[in-house]
């Protein structure tokens, strides 16, 4: 046992003894990330500086492990940290410059630059913790430089603030000092605090007067001064900079030897170049002072001392020439720019100042000049082309924008045809771009211009292609993000131009899904509510477009759409509070207008007409769109006339007509006049002006206008048979008859108004001839719709319940967004009734509440649900509907009728308790309901037929007393009488059982209280005479006596009584005689 435990600890210490480090292992490793840094593999390299760092040994002792960085020696862990830090870094440079090269997507950008952040981040930690374990403090002070340094990188300028401040007081007399006090004024004008970047600068200058940072530190002493405004300080710094080299006394061997510098890497820009760009400025700060000439003659001197620094050069001229733009003289500004080619003999630099001159034109507007200059580009500089920037392949596609454009212009200018030859040609020359340049970037940019122009002639065929274009992007091209996700938008709205709205939904919600962090992710969604507005989904548009948050602007165009959805759907409130948080968040004129206009609609629509015309005025003070401001006029004339306010009203639309009504206003501001006129008692006056107006028209077409006004006109005041003289003119004029912006037909109208009239002068028959006729004449226009529910309606009015239900039926199938089906599912109810057809009629009033819940005959429907159920038998689907009435409806006038027959469901289930229970509830409830006599009298019935004779009675009694004057309180009264009999009858038994027990005394009290009770009773008879005779049997003769002289006395003439009366005269008689 003692052998296995030996071999088994050997065992584990020879195991363990394979993975201690070495010296040379740790040495290796560093080496190898050394070599891996040489070679640009800075991840890889990482990896083994790390090996390094995190390797852990009671067998070693790191510190004592020395290696070789630059000009340290150092122990390995604090080389191997020092180099993450290096690593990171460049990593992080790497990053950044990946992610500004253009070359990637924008989702890619996002991530590389987190990425880059991240590795600087890094980086300055590594460099922190050189900083605080190495005892080098040569070591120190560069850590802590490449601290600052990384930082600055990095962007993270308030942390080089911090960094830079620790390091000059740490290490005042370092070598980095220079570099850190240049990264530091850099991150005071990044941040924009330029008089501390100033002091920095100068503070840099006093040190370290000689060298290439000295001087871009007086160069950006000046930018300073320049972005302060303080444009004299800027100027003389910029001078400081030309008097110290004076560049122009340098002769051409010293110009290369500082053009060499640069090239060698010793400064990043010569001080040619440093003084080229003072000079510049120098004319910025004049142009600042508005001194043109000056800045003029500041440019002119930079491109004559300063002819080999190209780029600045060509600055130089575009800010020329802006000089003379900004005036308004182009032909300045274009010579300005020509001149630089004539000056300059270098081939990239004319191509330059060629592709500024054909841009500028397009930037002017002037698309003509635009593509006749760049065709000179193209012929002209084929080989100059990429090197100058602007590429052979951009300039194409740079026509076929000014095409374009051309074709924009001309939709602008109503040149439909003109615009479609441009968008024809546009597309032909973006097509150049993907036959003659294969290999191109801009081969997506051309197929969704293609199909922009494709999709802007707009005629089906054209839609068809630009859908394949689009598709082609995103199958294709789905990796060009920028590309892809406008082509698959662009998709949404072709097939919502094609009024494919579901595939236009769809596509919308795929946008979405996919970009959804795309700057078009918010006019999407308003794209997308409505088309689902379009496609009858209301609810869902709503919920789309609360998705658009209070910070976007768009934010309140989505609750204007919002608004409008909500009054459409009558949901007013909803709509008044979406119009207000447009109102309270945004800032443009224009918006803040609609916002008004529809608070006035809303207004309106309320019937709150005083804040309606509120709204109405600012939109007309703020008279930003004449349509909006005659619209509003027009809305608050009407507002006027509903507030009978009739003066002002007929003011508004005087105006209106002064200033041109629009042609959508016309008839309606035509017909509104005429309404005033007739409330400001000028009845006749509107009459004649109508008929002046029909004299004197000359066309045709006008005067059946003012004929269909006048006609309606006498509908609207009742004169039916002048309202259907005219309209019959009008329908015999011969006239071109048209849609236009009424939105029906002149004769459709005038049979509607004859049909409608006649029915209202209760002539039927004639009344359905006309709609029938308007319905033949016109099957598809504005009012057919109307002319089927005209039918069917008269046709109730006469009870020809069948035709109305044919009638109805059709109306319903045709018209399923009719306003007027809420009435028909009204009617088509109460037609199935009178033919007995109760299943049906349950169908017609059930889609009425489904299809409109808030309607004023939703209750109404609700309580004939129930009855139908009642009469089919179907009582308890008839006591849900009744109960439904008083708990949806609680102050419905059919709550009291839904409550009484709720109580007979029960009582007709056999469920008498609970049918009691209601009868009491709705005597309670409603005491003066028509309902409660009847409540209260079965109350009474049903304590009768239990014989429950008391309650009965006391019901019965409640009938008479509460409800005299109904019918049912005489029936109550007789029953009563009934009641009294047997009641009586059933005290009188009793009395009886003890007067044949012999119990005379106890017989007598029974007897006394039928007298008492039942004084009317037919059982009073009986119970005197009893009494008389139990008053014999105890020999109280008087009384005996004096009981039947009541008889004698009350019963006298009483047939029915005769032997009552016989019997009480016999022992009255013997008494007396006898006894007494």
């Amino acid at each position: 046992m003692f052998e296995k435990l030996v071999t088994l600890l050997l065992a584990g210490a020879i195991t363990v003894s394979q993975f201690i480090p070495s010296s040379e292992t740790l040495r290796l490793a560093f080496e190898q990330g050394q070599k891996l840094f040489a070679i640009e593999d800075y991840e890889q390299a990482a990896k083994k500086y790390e090996t390094v760092r995190e390797t852990e040994s009671i067998f070693l002792d790191t510190d004592q492990i020395i290696v070789q960085i630059e000009a340290f020696e150092l122990p390995i862990k604090i080389a191997a940290t020092y180099q993450l830090g290096n690593c990171y870094h460049r990593m992080a440079i790497n990053k950044y410059n990946l992610a500004t090269g253009g070359e990637v997507s924008p989702a890619r950008v996002k991530e590389l630059k987190k990425e880059s952040i991240e590795y600087f981040r890094k980086a300055a930690n590594y460099y922190k913790e050189v900083a605080e374990k190495t005892t080098s403090t040569k070591l120190k002070a560069l850590a802590r430089y490449q601290l600052v340094k990384t930082r600055f990188e990095g962007r993270q300028y308030e942390e080089v603030i911090e960094e830079s401040k620790i390091f000059l007081q740490e290490y005042s007399t370092s070598e980095y000092v220079e570099q850190a006090l240049y990264e530091l004024g850099w991150a005071y004008y990044y941040l924009k605090r330029y008089p501390e970047a100033i002091q920095t600068f100068s503070e840099l200058i006093q040190r370290f007067p000689e060298g290439y940072r000295a001087d871009r530190a007086q160069f950006q002493i000046g930018q300073c001064y320049l972005d302060l405004g303080e444009t004299g300080k800027a100027r003389e710094a910029f001078l400081q900079i030309l008097r110290k080299y004076q560049v122009t006394k340098l002769t051409e061997k010293e110009r290369i030897r500082l053009e060499t510098q640069k090239l060698i890497g010793v400064v990043h820009e010569t001080i040619m170049e440093l003084s080229a760009k003072a000079q510049i400025l120098i004319g910025d700060t004049y142009l600042a002072e508005g001194n043109e000439k000056k800045a003029l003659e500041a440019y002119e001197t930079m491109v004559r001392q300063y002819p080999k620094q190209l780029k600045l050069v060509e600055s130089a001229y575009v800010k020329m020439a802006d000089v003379y733009f900004n005036r308004g003289d182009k032909k300045g500004g274009f010579y300005k720019l020509r001149e630089a080619i004539d000056r300059i003999s270098d081939a990239i630099f004319r191509a330059r100042m060629q592709s500024r001159i054909a841009m500028k034109y397009y930037d002017l507007g002037d698309y003509e000049r635009a593509i006749e200059e760049l065709q000179v580009y193209i012929k002209g500089y084929p080989f100059e082309a990429k090197e100058a920037g602007f590429k052979l392949d951009q300039a194409q596609f740079q026509i076929g924008q000014c095409y374009y454009q051309l074709g924009e212009r001309a939709i602008a200018a109503e040149e439909i045809e003109k615009a479609k030859k441009y968008y024809t040609t546009a597309k032909t020359e973006y097509q150049k771009v993907i036959d003659n340049y294969p290999r191109s970037t801009l081969i997506p940019a051309a197929l969704l211009a293609m199909g922009l122009c494709e999709h802007r002639i707009g005629e089906p065929e054209n839609l068809q292609q630009a859908l394949d274009y689009f598709q082609q992007i995103t199958k294709n091209f789905s990796d060009r993000i920028e590309y892809a996700s406008r082509a698959l938008l662009q998709t949404a709205r072709v097939y919502r131009d094609l009024n494919e709205l579901d595939k236009a939904i769809v596509t919308y919600r795929e946008f979405l899904s996919k970009y959804p962090d795309s700057s078009d992710r918010d006019i999407c969604i308003l794209e997308l509510a409505t088309c689902l507005r379009d496609a009858d989904k209301p609810d869902e548009a709503v919920a789309v477009l609360f998705k658009i948050e209070k910070d976007s602007e768009y934010f309140s165009k989505a609750r204007l759409l919002v608004s409008e959805i909500e009054i459409a759907r009558k949901n007013y409130q909803q709509a008044e509070t979406a119009l207000n948080e447009a109102l309270e968040l945004t800032k443009d004129k224009a918006i803040q207008d609609d916002v008004h206009y529809g608070l006035a609609r809303v207004f309106m629509a309320k019937g709150d007409y005083s804040r309606a015309i509120e709204e109405f005025t600012i939109v007309i003070n703020n008279n930003l769109k004449e349509s909006s401001v005659k619209n509003a006029i027009f809305g608050r004339g009407f507002c006027y006339y509903q507030l009978k306010n009739h003066q002002k009203a007929k003011t508004d639309l005087d105006k209106l007509m002064a200033i041109g009504i629009p042609p959508t206003l016309r008839n309606q501001t035509y017909r509104l006049l005429g309404r005033i006129n007739v409330s400001l008692g000028k009845k006749e006056e509107a009459i004649q002006n109508y008929l002046a107006l029909i004299k004197t028209a000359t066309d045709p077409n006008e005067k059946a206008e003012f004929l269909l006004l006048l006609a309606e006109l006498y509908h609207s005041i009742g004169d039916y048979s002048s309202s259907i003289q005219v309209a019959q003119q009008a329908i015999d004029l011969n006239f071109t008859d048209s849609v236009g912006e009424r939105g029906y037909f002149i004769k459709e109208r005038c049979y509607f108004l004859i049909g409608d009239s006649y029915a209202k002068m209760g002539q039927y028959q004639q009344a359905i001839k006309a709609f029938k006729t308007g319905l033949t004449k016109f099957p598809n226009a504005a009012h057919s719709p109307e002319f089927l529910f005209g039918i069917a309606i008269v046709n109730f009015s006469l009870k020809n319940y069948t035709e109305t239900i044919s009638a109805l039926n059709k109306f319903l199938k045709q018209y399923p967004k009719n306003p007027n089906r809420e009435n028909a599912y009204y009617y088509l109810g109460y037609s199935y009734i009178k033919e007995s057809l109760y299943a049906e009629a349950v169908k017609a009033f059930s889609s009425l509440i489904k299809n409109f819940p808030k309607s004023s005959m939703a209750a109404e429907a609700l309580f004939q649900i129930g009855e139908n159920y009642f009469n089919l038998r179907e009582y308890e689907k008839a006591l849900k509907a009744y109960e439904g009435v008083w708990r949806k409806y609680p102050h419905s006038v059919f709550v009291d009728a839904a409550m009484y027959n709720v109580g007979w469901c029960y009582v007709e289930l056999n469920r008498m308790e609970e049918a009691i229970k209601v009868f009491r509830q709705l005597v309670r409830n409603y005491p003066k309901s028509q309902y409660a006599p009847s409540a209260q009298f079965t109350l009474g019935d049903y304590y009768f037929n239990i014989k429950q004779y008391e309650k009965a009675a006391q019901e019965y009694e409640k009938v008479v007393n509460n409800y005299p004057d109904s019918p049912l309180a005489q029936k109550a009264q007789e029953l009563l009488k009934e009641l009294e009999n047997i009641r009586a009858y059933l005290v009188y038994i009793k009395g009886m059982k003890k007067f044949d027990n012999q119990e005379y005394e106890e017989a007598i009290k029974i007897f006394q209280e039928v007298i008492e009770r039942f004084p009317n009773s037919d059982s009073k008879a009986g119970a005197l005479c009893n009494m008389g005779m139990a008053y014999e049997y105890l020999h109280e003769w008087k009384k005996a006596a004096e009981v039947y002289k009541i008889v004698l006395k009350e019963y006298a003439n009483d047939v029915s009584q005769r032997q009552a009366y016989v019997f009480a005269k016999e022992h009255h008689d013997w008494v007396v005689a006898n006894r007494l």
